[in-house]
């Protein structure tokens, strides 16, 4: 299903004039996905990778052909989902077709993690501080999970919404286009019973699904701090043990990229002018994920704080 909801063409040789639209009484309020009471937990946070952070990831994908590959990877998906949200906003709304890009950006970032872990489940289970730390990883992405489920659920309503506004437009169209009797007019007595389905329909994006996705993005934010603290004792611990530190990697900076994304969907609700530049920024390449990411947060940053100024 499309974002954007627009009648059927019609042919240009059509006799008929164009229809006026639906009587003023009965036209439905205009419906956005969007919450403006919804307000990002992020402020209580501060996140600021370190240096030696970011460093360690990029010595690690230096040294690793397939790090390197999925760096790329999640680089190219990163960027496509913040583009996405820049490209289809609207002021203070989303399009269903940008959270569905999110949705699947974040879906597809856990699974590869998830081949990583897996593929290095034998060396992972040898030392307890990383086996923990996956298994923190695993929780969240189940968190993460509810989030897309919550989701879902409000594109099937928006989907049933949708219906009845294409059904109202038909009903319009043919009703326009029925010759009324002499002195008569014209009857849309059909049109105005779809568009009072439309006016019962609830908003498909419900109060829990915004609560679902603050307390994902908050919990985002607690899990990258956890990383960021276990990460640094892992680092002296493991030394140059390849598989190690690879999972420790990856499982950190794509908690950072998911951070961002959410850092982003929240931005489009309350400063849609912030994910504009931030998509702009995105386009430019900055070498490793670690360093890009890095700009990118705090430009977002740095820019939120501006919008509240």
């Amino acid at each position: 299903m499309g974002s954007k909801m627009s009648r059927p063409n019609r042919s240009s040789s059509t006799r008929h004039p164009p229809p006026p639209p639906p009587p003023a009484a009965a036209e439905p309020p205009a419906r956005t996905i969007s919450n403006p009471n919804f307000t990002s937990n992020s402020d209580s946070h501060t996140i600021n990778p370190s240096d030696a952070d970011l460093r360690s990831y990029e010595d690690a994908c230096r040294a690793d052909p397939d790090l390197q590959t999925f760096d790329s990877t999640l680089q190219l998906r990163t960027s496509r989902a913040i583009n996405s949200i820049a490209v289809g906003l609207e002021v203070r709304s989303l399009s269903l077709d940008s959270l569905r890009e999110v949705t699947e950006c974040l879906l597809e970032m856990n699974q590869d993690v998830v081949k990583i872990i897996l593929q290095n489940k034998k060396d992972i289970w040898k030392n307890q501080e990383l086996s923990d730390l996956v298994d923190d990883y695993f929780e969240n992405s189940l968190l993460t999970l509810d989030f897309c489920t919550a989701l879902d659920a409000c594109l099937k309503r928006a989907g049933h919404i949708e219906s009845i506004i294409n059904v109202a437009l038909r009903k319009f169209d043919e009703e326009h286009c029925t010759v009324a009797g002499e002195g008569s007019a014209k009857n849309y007595s059909r049109t105005l019973e779809e568009l009072r389905n439309f006016r019962l329909a609830a908003d498909p994006f419900t109060q829990e699904f915004f609560r679902v996705f603050s307390s994902v993005h908050s919990k985002q934010i607690t899990m990258l701090e956890r990383l960021q603290a276990k990460k640094k004792k892992l680092d002296k611990q493991l030394g140059k043990l390849k598989v190690w530190r690879k999972v420790s990697n990856v499982m950190f900076i794509v908690t950072f990229a998911s951070v961002l994304i959410c850092s982003v969907v929240a931005a489009a609700v309350t400063a849609p002018p912030v994910v504009t530049a931030l998509a702009a920024a995105a386009a430019v390449p900055l070498g490793p994920m670690g360093r890009w990411l890095n700009s990118l947060w705090k430009k977002c940053e740095r820019d939120l704080r501006g919008q509240r100024i």
